[in-house]
């Protein structure tokens, strides 16, 4: 009868034990262990490595949802060459076990996984000669990694997602990695991404990675194939490698050969270049023009796009189809090298891509854009500012009330002035890199800035506009009543609009929409329904206002153009001005609302690109044309200071005949200087007179000499044409007796002889119309001024 035969088992499988450790002579009665399963081991605190090392069949290890385990002594996988898993999965470990694998073994091990544990640390020389496939290191809490963690390792993949707590890595973390084909850092705290070992790497992995705001030279890479990023302006990085190329080709002239050799191979590719002209026939003739038209605002020094590349082997150059009727400029050349290392970057396949709100362009975009800011926002700034000073020196109590509206109706232009500011000097800091800027400007307190005044600033000048029309048409309206708009409801007022405009700007400050969406930091993007529903309403409030204050301006003109009262010729005038009124504001604001209202309910009809063409444009002609339209140009403005500009001219007239009438005689005694050394001859002596004469008064046979005329000529080149001539007076040798001067006269004294100049004076006649414009009677003031005034 034979002996029974012992069945010894394969795996291990606990489960909801009640073990508190595990020793190093824990499974020696079980050497032919394949696999070693333990879960839900409420008491589990320790786990001795060596309890393995017998087990020479051993192929995987697995301890999850132990949660009190925290530490595994010893080291792991180096009596275990057969290991094809190590799972350590969903504990407490707060470290990682030291592995080490022989040299001499060859065969990787699968996977090994720590994740969702306590780990907060990565200690040196934790991984030694590890050859693995899969490394998963994520969701933990991994705050600091040392030097030399991954000693002499060959991992495949590497996964560190999922710590949030992970600022700061090594230069040289992923050194001495070989063979590492993708990383997995998103979910990090990273700022900056280490990128020795990195250079076969050929996925890349980086979302919600919000610190890393700037990526590493892309020469760094020279196998990426896939890469993940959390903001879009990243991946125009690659769609712009020949700038960067350009910029740091030279430092990495390594890499570049590689790339060259891996895209073209060891023995070569023949490529032919065409550059075509692409003819769409099936697109819209209107759409068409309106393109045509948008790109002659495109960027002037963007970057060539390159040739079309057709890729033949050697043996095919003669069946190479002919060039079309469409090609222009074709240029056949056989070196592959050309455009190798653009090919290979523009062949990644990059996320997320840029979109319709973030497209790969400068802050302003189109290159004339770039210079017109400039003018717009300096201009604005400027007039709102000379507005302030004219409001200061107006005293009328009668205004006090329309002068506070416009008031802050400067103050909303001159935000609206500052935010166009800010986006031209960012625009010129990261002129032609956005990409390489744009996280850091959009997720930056700049960005926030600039998008909080733009908003509280339109909000405020169209709430102000509304207020002023509206105010115009109550003080023309109950005119005849004596009832004015009261100086305490235009407090209330303004206060509801500041108010109501902090709330609005602010919203997107707490998660409603965002500033950061676009490089011009509007509140653009919608991404939840309250998203949607806060644009809308703040689209059709300001249409509301709007169309509140055409219909102000409306009943002003109705009433004007009454058929029962008489009409007056400033009537037109108010009527014109108006007009000119309601023109700006639509210029102004009908783009801002219908382009807006359209987008929002998910028919955008332009891109940001275009887009930016009217917020440069159109949304500030407000800005710089209401101080001129409100202010410099009204009646009351222009009476007040047309005494101060009229004099400034006056005395800077007077000042410039006297220099050039006191420069003339200069010049005249330089050319003919007096000689004390002989007698007068007969031309000094001609020149001696007593009397004051008028030199135009001379008749053309008289005594006056040759000299006299040419004085008179010489003052008569140098005197404003019309003017009239000075008087000359010589008195020869008389230096004791005083002389006179009045504001009419002044005296020039050379070598004893006096002359006596005598100034023109100059005056102008009031016109007409400043004598008519106070020549009415009360009662019909009344009613222009409530009209005329403000307008």
């Amino acid at each position: 009868m034979s002996e029974p035969t012992i069945l010894v088992p394969s795996d291990k499988h606990l489960n909801n034990v009640g073990i508190k450790a595990i020793y190093n002579d824990t499974f020696g009665s079980y050497e032919q262990l394949e696999e070693i399963i333990i879960e839900n081991a409420p008491v589990l605190e320790t786990i001795d490595a060596s309890a393995f090392a017998k087990l020479k069949k051993l192929k995987k290890i697995r301890v999850n949802k132990c949660k009190q385990l925290r530490r595994v002594i010893g080291t792991l996988l180096y009596n275990n060459s057969k290991l094809i898993s190590l799972n350590l999965e969903d504990n407490a470990l707060t470290e990682v076990p030291t592995l080490r694998m022989p040299e001499y073994q060859q065969d990787p091990i699968e996977e090994i996984s720590f994740s969702y544990n306590q780990i907060q640390v990565l200690e040196r020389r934790k991984f030694q000669h590890i050859n693995a496939v899969n490394v998963i290191l994520s969701h933990n809490r991994i705050k600091a990694v040392q030097d030399d963690v991954f000693a002499k390792c060959k991992f495949v993949k590497l996964d560190m997602s999922h710590n949030m707590e992970l600022k700061q890595l090594p230069k040289d973390t992923f050194l001495n990695i070989d063979v590492l084909k993708k990383l997995d850092l998103s979910s990090t705290a990273i700022s900056q991404l280490p990128t020795n070992g990195l250079k076969e790497l050929e996925t890349l992995v980086l979302e919600s990675t919000y610190d890393l705001k700037k990526l590493p030279p892309i020469l760094s890479f020279i196998a990426l194939k896939k890469v993940q990023f959390t903001y879009a302006h990243h991946c125009c990085l690659f769609k712009h490698a020949s700038r960067e190329i350009v910029a740091i080709g030279q430092d990495y002239t390594e890499n570049m050969r590689d790339i060259k050799s891996r895209v073209c191979g060891n023995y070569g590719q023949y490529e032919r270049s065409h550059k075509r002209r692409h003819i769409d026939l099936s697109a819209n003739p209107v759409t068409k023009r309106w393109q045509e038209f948008f790109d002659l605002f495109r960027n002037s020094e963007a970057e060539d796009q390159g040739d079309e590349l057709i890729e033949v082997d050697d043996g095919l150059l003669e069946i190479l189809p002919a060039f079309g009727d469409e090609d222009v400029g074709s240029t056949t050349y056989f070196n592959c090298t050309r455009n190798a290392v653009d090919k290979f970057y523009s062949s990644i396949q990059c996320s997320p891509l840029p979109d319709a709100l973030n497209p790969c362009e400068n802050v302003v975009g189109y290159q004339p854009l770039r210079y017109a800011i400039w003018f717009i926002w300096i201009l604005a700034i400027l007039g709102n500012i000379g507005v302030w000073i004219v409001l200061i020196t107006l005293n009328q109590k009668r205004m006090r009330v329309h002068y506070f509206f416009m008031a802050n109706l400067s103050t909303a232009d001159l935000l609206t002035g500052v935010y166009l500011g800010l986006l031209a000097i960012e625009d010129v800091r990261t002129s032609n890199e956005y990409y390489n800027y744009a996280v850091e400007w959009q997720t930056g307190i700049g960005c926030q800035i600039a998008g909080f005044i733009s908003v509280f600033a339109s909000e405020l000048s169209i709430l102000s506009m509304f207020l002023i029309a509206f105010e115009m048409w109550y003080n023309v309206r109950y005119a005849f009543y004596g009832r004015r708009f009261k100086e305490y409801v235009a407090y209330i007022a303004m206060i509801f609009a500041y108010s109501f405009s902090l709330l609005v700007a602010s919203l997107p400050l707490f998660g409603v929409s965002s500033y950061g969406g676009t490089s011009v930091c509007l509140p653009l993007t919608i991404n939840t329904v309250t998203d949607k529903v806060f644009l809308i309403f703040g689209l059709v409030f300001n249409l509301f206002a709007f169309l509140s204050m055409v219909f102000c301006y409306a009943s002003i003109v109705k009433m004007l153009l009454n058929p029962d009262q008489p009409s007056r010729p400033e009537d037109n005038a108010v009527i014109a001005k108006m007009a000119l009124l309601i023109f700006t504001d639509m210029l102004c604001w009908f783009p801002t609302l219908f382009f807006g209202l359209t987008a929002s309910l998910n028919v955008p009809l332009i891109s940001i690109s275009v887009a930016k063409i009217f917020l440069v444009f159109f949304y500030p002609i407000n800005a710089f044309a209401n101080p001129f339209l409100y202010v410099f140009f009204t009646k009351v403005v222009q009476n007040r200071f047309k005494p101060y500009l009229t004099n400034c001219l006056q005395r800077f007239s007077q000042t410039s005949v006297r220099e050039r009438a006191y420069s003339s005689f200069l010049n005249f005694y330089h050319l003919h200087p007096p000689d004390s050394d002989r007698k007068l001859d007969e031309h000094q002596k001609l020149m001696q007179f007593t009397k004051r004469v008028h030199l135009d008064s001379s008749p053309r046979n008289s005594s006056v000499s040759t000299n006299q005329r040419t004085v008179t000529s010489i003052l008569s080149a140098f005197l404003p044409r019309n003017s009239l001539i000075p008087k000359i007076n010589s008195v020869h040798d008389d230096t004791s007796k005083s002389t006179e001067t009045t504001d009419d006269t002044y005296y020039v004294t050379k070598n004893g002889k006096t002359f006596t100049v005598s100034n023109p004076r100059i005056s102008t006649a009031p016109e007409m119309s400043d004598i008519s414009e106070n020549s009415v009677s009360e009662d019909q003031g009344l009613l222009r001024t409530s009209v005329e005034m403000p307008v």
